[in-house]
C-alpha cells in the first residue's frame, strides 16, 4: 500500500490532492518502556548477578536468532539492549547489521569503542563471534555499569584501544564478582574468536550457570572449566553450531 501511495501521490499537487515529497520507512518496535541498559545501570544500581545472566540470556538468544539468518548485528552494546516489560531485554539499532557472506562489511572497522571486538579494530577478517564479545561486554556493563576496559570510565580512547587489543579486563574492585562469573566473561571476551563460544554454545553456558547457581543444580566450576581447557566445540555441555562433535561409534555387536 505505501508504495501505491508513493507511485500516485508524487507529482499529484493538483485538484487538491497532496504532493508527496519525502517518501521514508518508519521502523515499529515493541514498546520499551524501561529505557535502555546502560542507563539502567548508569542511574540506578548495576544488576545482580542473577539478574545479568537473565539478560545475557536474553541477549544471546536474539543473537542466536539472527546469526542462523546469517546476519552479523556488530554493535552488540549497553546502548543497544532495550528493556521491556519486566525487564526482558530486546537487541535494537540494526544500522551496523550485516551479512555474514558480505566479504568487505566483515573487516569494516564498525561498531562503539569500549565494546567492540580486538579483530575489528585490527581491520582483520571476522565473524559471528564479534557480537559474542559484545555480549561479554554486556554483561561485565550490567554488573558494574562501566566499560570492561575502562572500568573507571577516565580512559582515554587510546588506552581503551589498547587494552581491547589485548584483552586486559579489569574488574573494579568496588564491587565484587564471584570468580565463576569473572570466568565466564574472560570467556566471552576471549582475544581469538576460535576461543570464544558462539552465541549458541554461550548460551547454554548461560543457562548452565545460572542454573547451577540459582537453581539447585551443582558442578558450575567444572562447567566452566570443560569450557576453558577443551577445545572450542568440543565440550559436551557446550556444542556449538560451528564444531560439533562426532557422533560416537555405534556398540559391536553381541
Amino acid at each position: 500500500r505505501k508504495r501505491t501511495e508513493e507511485r500516485e501521490g508524487e507529482g499529484a499537487d493538483e485538484g487538491g490532492a497532496g504532493r508527496l515529497f519525502r517518501p521514508c520507512l518508519v521502523v515499529l518496535t515493541d514498546l520499551c518502556q524501561n529505557g535502555d541498559l546502560f542507563d539502567r545501570a548508569m542511574r540506578s544500581r548495576p544488576l545482580t548477578e542473577e539478574e545479568a545472566l537473565g539478560i545475557t540470556m536474553g541477549l544471546l538468544s536474539a543473537l542466536v536468532h539472527i546469526h542462523d539468518r546469517g546476519i552479523v548485528h556488530r554493535d552488540v552494546q549497553p546502548k543497544n539492549v532495550l528493556l521491556g516489560s519486566g525487564g526482558r531485554p530486546v537487541l535494537a539499532d540494526f544500522g551496523l547489521a550485516a551479512r555474514l557472506e558480505d566479504a568487505e562489511a566483515m573487516r569494516a572497522r564498525v561498531g562503539s569503542l569500549g565494546y567492540v571486538a580486538p579483530e575489528v579494530l585490527k581491520g582483520l577478517p571476522y565473524c559471528k563471534r564479534v557480537d559474542v564479545f559484545g555480549t561479554g561486554t554486556v554483561l561485565f556493563y550490567s554488573l558494574f555499569a562501566a566499560a570492561p576496559f575502562d572500568p573507571a570510565r577516565t580512559a582515554p580512547a587510546e588506552a581503551v584501544i589498547r587494552r581491547t587489543l589485548r584483552c586486559e579486563v579489569q574488574f573494579p574492585p568496588r564491587r565484587a564478582a564471584s570468580a565463576h562469573m569473572q570466568q565466564f566473561i574472560r570467556i566471552l571476551l576471549a582475544h581469538d574468536p576460535e576461543d570464544r563460544p558462539s552465541a549458541r554454545g554461550a548460551a547454554d553456558l548461560t543457562r548452565t550457570l545460572h542454573l547451577a547457581a540459582y537453581g539447585g543444580g551443582a558442578g558450575i566450576a567444572a562447567e566452566v572449566h570443560a569450557w576453558e581447557e577443551a577445545p572450542p566445540g568440543h565440550s559436551s555441555a557446550f556444542e556449538t553450531e560451528d564444531t560439533q562433535r562426532p557422533p560416537p561409534p555405534a556398540s559391536p555387536p553381541p
